[in-house]
């Protein structure tokens, strides 16, 4: 069972480390474009952007990759809570 609590461990800090850098690079999209990820997403078009296709790929992808990760994390964090 300690292993199995230090893989989650493990995991979880693997998807911390993940998730502050796509926190990091998703602020660094807002203040170049002074808006909220809320507001990109409700609001922009690759049009908007200033690389067009890619940029606005790549805001959307770190966007998915955090809602994943942090559902991710929650399941974990629920797991290592039962396993205590």
């Amino acid at each position: 069972m300690r292993g199995f609590v230090e893989n989650i461990f493990a995991e979880i800090k693997r998807l911390e480390i993940g998730l502050d850098k796509t926190d990091k690079q998703i602020k660094e999209y807002e203040t170049e474009y002074n808006v909220s990820s809320d507001t990109f997403q409700k609001e922009f078009t690759a049009e908007d952007m200033k690389k067009g296709d890619l940029e606005y790929i790549a805001w959307a992808g770190e966007l998915k990759i955090r809602g994943k990760t942090m559902a991710d994390l929650k399941k974990l964090k629920e797991i290592e809570y039962v396993a205590h």
